[in-house]
């Protein structure tokens, strides 16, 4: 399902392939300020933070989910988290040039935290633009990516964004 190298580059952020020992810095992010996450199931507590990324990556492992730990480059602390999630593949006819791709046809972006510094800087803006390049998409290769379906409202009201 996954092709490609890791980890994804911008200016201020790299997004890596979400492994065991981003624990401890997933941790400290959720620890920052977990007023944040009242209304996000974001775990607190390493034994949560170890439960979560094992969920994350038997996701992973399953092909029903891409899962990546947002690095700030500054200084390279995890700051957050986020996936492609939902991957669909679906049935087409035989003969068409889409029948038995072993890739997804269409994801959504999602499941996406950040520690209390990282809100309002662009982080978030700069992971999901990673996440829509052509590169990453060649990882993927879902045409359709639809994001955050449900928005969370922590993150929606400090972004200063209208809720319709």
């Amino acid at each position: 399902m996954m092709r490609g190298s890791f980890p994804l580059q911008g200016k201020h952020v790299r997004l890596e392939a979400l492994e065991q020992h981003h624990v401890d810095g997933l941790v400290k992010v959720s620890a920052a300020d977990p007023s944040l996450y009242k209304w996000s199931p974001v775990p607190q507590g390493k034994a949560a933070a170890v439960q979560y990324v094992d969920t994350a990556l038997a996701w992973r492992n399953a092909g029903s989910a891409v899962p990546f730990a947002i690095v700030r480059i500054a200084d390279g602390a995890v700051i957050g988290w986020t996936r492609f999630w939902n991957l669909e593949r679906w049935s087409w006819p035989p003969g068409h040039a889409q029948h038995n791709r072993t890739t997804p046809d269409a994801c959504e972006i999602g499941y996406t935290w950040f520690t209390d510094s990282a809100v309002r800087t662009g982080a978030n803006t700069e992971a999901k633009f990673l996440m829509l390049t052509p590169r990453l998409r060649g990882l993927v290769s879902a045409p359709h990516v639809l994001s955050h379906r449900r928005p969370q409202p922590s993150f929606t009201g400090r972004a200063g964004t209208h809720r319709r």
